[in-house]
This record gives structure tokens, sequence and C-alpha cells, in this order.
């Protein structure tokens, strides 16, 4: 949650992420196999054909997951930024004190800062939308940096990617909202606000569970078939933050 009286909160991130699960699409499509990624079979070995190697795949994912996770970091500044002027503009007209202990926005406030944001000008609204004409700029494979032909395959590919995981995911969101899941999460990373700087977790889909970390604060999560129950989330999230702090993450 953001406050604008204490600056940006620790910032949880989960959600399906398409870029991260066309990474792996990619790979089960080509058959090749890459440590924890290698429960697949079959394969049209297209790629591997004009030059993809297991080194060449595992440093485009990791580009792809860094270069989303501090999109969506500056994105959570920039909300920060665009709250705070709403909250400085309330006070102004003496409207409205926000205090460290204050309860929550009564619903009114709530709905005044939604319109705020929505027809809001200035620096930080106009960086946000710089940075989401970014993402959509910049897909998974404008982020390949190796073999030329593997590039033009990957943009082949993209054309053809249908996101295969937003709808069950969406599902588990709901519910994991409705059944404390996400509350108790939030309790339980409490101490990890001054181990990390903040936790990102890519849902991709997979054959086989995988957590796979990208540090500093990255975690590829699968989900094999599309069902995940409150309780193991939140083990599995623990586990990966407690590797991310040790910084035992391979």
């Amino acid at each position: 949650m953001l406050r604008p009286d204490i600056g940006p909160s620790w910032h949880l991130e989960y959600k399906f992420h398409s870029f991260v699960d066309f990474c792996i699409w990619v790979l089960e499509r080509d058959g090749l196999q890459v440590a924890p990624f290698d429960r697949h079979h079959g394969g049209d070995t297209m790629l591997q054909r004009v030059g993809l190697t297991a080194d060449d795949w595992l440093a485009w994912m990791h580009d792809v997951v860094t270069f989303y996770q501090q999109a969506m970091q500056a994105l959570h500044q920039l909300s920060w930024q665009a709250m705070t002027r709403w909250k400085q503009s309330l006070e102004e007209q003496g409207g409205f004190h926000w205090h460290a202990q204050a309860e929550p926005l009564p619903s009114e406030w709530t709905a005044s800062l939604a319109q705020s944001l929505r027809s809001a000008s200035g620096p930080s609204v106009y960086d946000q939308r710089l940075l989401m004409t970014r993402l959509f700029e910049n897909p998974p494979p404008a982020l390949w940096h190796g073999n030329a032909d593997v590039s033009h395959r990957l943009y082949d590919l993209w054309e053809h990617y249908g996101s295969r995981g937003k709808q069950w995911t969406d599902h588990l969101l709901m519910q994991w909202m409705v059944d404390g899941t996400e509350e108790q999460l939030q309790k339980d990373l409490l101490p990890y606000h001054a181990r990390l700087e903040m936790l990102n977790i890519c849902f991709a889909k997979y054959s086989q569970e995988v957590d796979y970390l990208i540090p500093p604060v990255s975690v590829i999560m699968t989900l094999a078939d599309g069902q995940l129950d409150g309780d193991t989330f939140r083990l599995r999230v623990l586990r990966a933050a407690e590797e991310l702090a040790m910084g035992t993450a391979s």
C-alpha cells in the first residue's frame, strides 16, 4: 500500500507475466532444456538449428525479467509521487490532513484520488506514460542481444504467442484476496522489508513447479496445472524471499 506520509512503501508484486511466460514457451516449443526448465520433451529444434544455446536463452530470460521488474518498480515510485502531489493539493485546500496512524482512506477520498490520477498532468504522469510506452515497444524479442537469426525467429514466434495463463492466475489472485492469503502473506514478509528492496514474483506456465530466482528481487514461479493453494503459495514465496535475502540464489 502507498502512504504519502511515510514515502513509497515496500512493494510486493505477483502476477502472470506474458513476457516471462513467452521465454519459457519458446524453450518448450524448441525442445532446448535449460536447468531447472528441463522437464519438457519434444520440440522442433528450430531455434537450436539457427544458433540458440542454453547460455544465450538464460541470459535473455534474465534480461527480460530484470527489464520488467525495473519498469514496474519505477512505475510504483511514480505512483507514489502522484499520490503525494494529490495529498499536498488537498491539504492546501484545507480539506484533508494525513496522519501516520490514520484509518484507511474513506471511499470519497479514494474516488477523489482515482479521478485525480486519471486527469492528472505533470512530470510523474508523463514519465509513467513514457514507461508504459517503453514496455510495449520492448517485447521479449527486442531484448535479445545474441544471434541475429535467433532474433528473427523470436519475432516470428512472438506474433503467434497467445498468453497462456492469465485467466487462471487472475482466478487465483481473486481467491487469495478473499480467503486471506494476500493479507497473511503481507504480514509474513514484514521481516524482509529491511532485507529486500521489493519482491517481484512472475507467474508462468510450465510442466513442473519451478521457483527460479533472479537476484536481487525477482522470482519466476511456475504453475503446472493452474492450481496453487494459498498455504503452498505463501511457503514458496517465503522460501524464495529468504534465499534472495541471504544471497544464495543461483
